[in-house]
């Protein structure tokens, strides 16, 4: 059915419709007439609309009521205001067990004590409840501390990959095949001022082509063979008997792998008769790995446990031509450490004995600034040459040049594994300068 309605206002039209219809009415039309006058002339103007209520076969829908609250649960006793507040402080979490439905409360209805407090100098210096008996500690433990020096090194050393390698000087420009040598000496770490040095020695030869590279590589590993010193073995035993080989070094250098090769060298090659003495009794089945590389070259082999019985060992095999000591790889910066590796020797001279030859045992995969301290370290006990041991474990061999710099010791034998009798050779300049260039 059609209905029309008319206000002076859209708005009170509108009103009337839904007043009269429902909010279901459906607009047919909504126009602005004038009323009243002569044939609508000086009328009124109203609004008119013009509308109709639709009408549907389905039953009005009942009206929507609210769900029931859920039951409260009886068996679960009230909390005491002031129990809450403990909870609160502690951050104690209770489980509920039961839900009431009730309005929230405004903010300005709750209690004081549930109110959140204003910032204040208090709570901002608010310290954690710590319970009687705890120690809470901020201390990173080892774990982390090792985990955290571990980052900065990985971090270090990929700054150090991806940054380019300065030039070669402000003031000097290399010719030739000259700036690619340079270059080749720092990826190899060897040190800038160093590897100046070395190509300034290139002006010395003005003959020299310093565009034929073959040429100038050869004259290169001459250059740098020259401050590689080396020695032999028997260039550092003592001429009298019994000769002693001294063995020391950080631990986990592999003194005890290179006594066994060195003594397999001696064995076979030279067909000398070789004894073991051992100061080492700290690690696990030290002595067992060197006693079964002593029945493998029929040699004697002893496990002393003071400076007095080592002095007696080394007088009972005076026939041997060549003893061999392996040392405990203990702390070598410790002053005890030190001190007994000094008082062990010094037994050896109170007994008119010759002294033995104390060679320093180094990885060369170590760092150059943990060379340089080993060597500042073991100094005191006037080592006289240098065993370079892991040379395959890197690819770096540019930190050999300071060190034996600083040490002023020469190198008597490069190790790169764990086979015995192989995997040793002796120390050889021009090897040692090939492998810093990285040829």
């Amino acid at each position: 059915m059609y209905k029309r309605y008319e206000a002076e206002t859209l708005k009170a039209a509108l009103h009337k419709v839904k007043m009269d219809l429902g909010s279901d009415a459906v607009i047919l039309s909504q126009r602005e007439i004038r009323t009243g006058g002569i044939s609508g002339i000086l009328g009124k103007k109203v609004w008119q609309i013009v509308a109709y209520r639709p009408v549907s076969d389905e039953p009005p829908a009942a009206p929507k009521t609210r769900p029931a609250p859920a039951p409260v649960a009886a068996a679960a006793p009230p909390l005491h205001i002031r129990e809450l507040e403990r909870q609160a402080r502690l951050k104690i979490r209770r489980p509920v067990d039961h839900v009431v439905d009730e309005p929230a409360l405004p903010f300005a209805e709750l209690p004081s004590t549930l109110r959140s407090p204003a910032p204040s100098s208090k709570t901002r210096n608010f310290k954690p409840y710590t319970p009687a008996g705890f120690q809470v500690s901020t201390a990173d433990s080892p774990d982390q501390s090792a985990l955290r020096i571990l980052l900065k090194e990985v971090r270090a050393l990929s700054e150090k990959i991806a940054a380019p390698p300065p030039p070669v000087s402000d003031q000097v420009v290399l010719p030739g095949v000259l700036p690619a040598f340079y270059r080749r000496l720092l990826l190899q770490e060897v040190p800038r001022q160093t590897a100046l040095d070395v190509m300034n020695s290139f002006f010395e030869r003005p003959s020299l082509d310093v565009n034929d590279e073959t040429k100038a590589l050869e004259w290169l590993e001459e250059r740098l063979a020259q401050e590689i010193p080396v020695a032999g073995l028997d260039q550092l035993l003592s001429t009298r008997r019994p000769r002693i080989l001294f063995l020391v070094g950080p631990a986990g250098v592999g003194k005890t792998t290179t006594l066994a090769k060195v003594s397999a060298m001696a064995s076979r090659d030279e067909k000398m008769k070789i004894a073991f003495v051992t100061l080492d009794t700290f690690r696990v089945a030290a002595a067992e790995h060197l006693k079964t590389y002593a029945d493998l070259i029929q040699a004697d082999f002893e496990i002393v446990l003071s400076e007095g019985e080592f002095a007696s060992a080394v007088v009972r095999h005076a026939d041997k031509d060549l003893i061999f000591v392996d040392t405990p790889g203990k702390n070598p910066c410790s002053p005890a450490t030190l001190s007994d590796f000094a008082s062990y020797l010094k037994h050896l001279t109170a007994a008119k004995l010759p002294g033995p030859a104390v060679l320093l045992v180094l990885s060369a995969a170590t760092r150059l600034a943990d060379l340089q301290r080993y060597i500042a370290c073991y100094r005191t006990l006037g080592p006289a040459g240098v065993i370079f041991t892991k040379m395959d474990e890197t690819q770096t061999y540019g930190s050999l040049l300071p060190v034996l710099e600083t040490a002023r010791l020469p190198v008597v034998f490069l190790a790169c594994g764990q086979d015995v009798p192989g995997d040793i050779e002796p120390a050889n300049a021009g090897r040692i300068a090939r492998k810093i260039l990285g040829a």
